[in-house]
């Protein structure tokens, strides 16, 4: 797996739309990712949010493409107000990650007053899809690459780019959610391929997130700690 790292200084921050979000959210750092929409082209998020001053929880959802869904959390840090908070977004920048299945946004990317710094992780394909998007939308960033191994937890090693195509497309028509919105035949149309072929996809895309979240949770291979 490929580690880019993009950063973009405070006044093309400042300079952007985004200075709709600094000037109600200091600085908005990504948590987790929780779920994409398609068809509305928003994600969910879990965000560490320390608000501008003046500025209160009420306020987050003056920036355009915030809507706060849940508070998780609230702390005065520095004289300041930190909310962890599960906000749904609607930036038009997401367009950029919709069709590109093997690159992800990570946490720990952000965005506030003093710049940006948005981590991409994926294969050297998908990070190169990636940053070519965030470049035409912006093109005073720096970029740095850093290569990572298995062993550093990438969440796309072992497996090949065809299962990960095949779980983004099972994923985007909605195989995963309940109950389910496609079937294992709708998949293999969307692609193109035959049913026998996403079943093996998926199937090893299953099998090696059952396995890492075994190691996660110190379990072995009897299922016992």
């Amino acid at each position: 797996m490929k580690e880019v790292r993009l950063r973009y200084p405070a006044h093309a921050i400042a300079n952007s739309e985004f200075k709709d979000q600094i000037s109600v959210c200091q600085e908005a750092v990504l948590m987790a990712s929780v779920s994409r929409h398609y068809e509305k082209n928003t994600i969910v998020y879990v965000l560490q949010l320390t608000l501008a001053e003046g500025m209160t929880i009420e306020d987050i959802d003056r920036v355009p493409w915030f809507r706060l869904i849940e508070v998780i959390g609230e702390e005065i840090v520095g004289g300041r107000v930190l909310v962890t908070a599960l906000v749904e977004n609607s930036h038009g920048l997401l367009k950029l990650g919709r069709d590109i299945w093997n690159a992800v946004v990570a946490p720990g990317s952000s965005i506030g007053v003093s710049g940006a710094n948005i981590i991409v992780r994926g294969t050297p394909a998908g990070c190169s899809a990636m940053v070519k998007g965030f470049q035409s939308w912006n093109p005073n960033g720096t970029v740095s690459v850093v290569r990572l191994t298995e062993q550093e937890g990438s969440d796309f090693a072992g497996l090949t780019e065809h299962q990960m195509h095949a779980f983004s497309t099972a994923w985007r028509l909605g195989y995963y959610e309940r109950p389910r919105k496609c079937t294992l035949a709708d998949v293999a149309a969307e692609i193109g391929v035959s049913r026998a072929t996403i079943s093996g996809h998926l199937g090893a895309v299953e099998n090696t997130a059952h396995r890492r979240l075994a190691a996660r949770l110190g379990l072995r291979d009897d299922g016992t700690l």
